[in-house]
């Protein structure tokens, strides 16, 4: 899919990926959820 290219293309493109996001979420355990970022790796950060 293009890039939105008007205002209310972009509003609909990022209520659909704020959806998509919040369905990610709602299907992670809770494990997971409570996991924290460790970056102590990543030579960029």
């Amino acid at each position: 899919m293009p890039s939105p290219t008007t205002k209310n293309d972009l509003m609909i493109v990022a209520k659909e990926n704020y959806e998509k996001l919040n369905l990610f979420i709602s299907k992670m355990t809770e494990e997971e959820l409570n996991t924290p970022f460790d970056f102590s790796k990543d030579e960029k950060k």
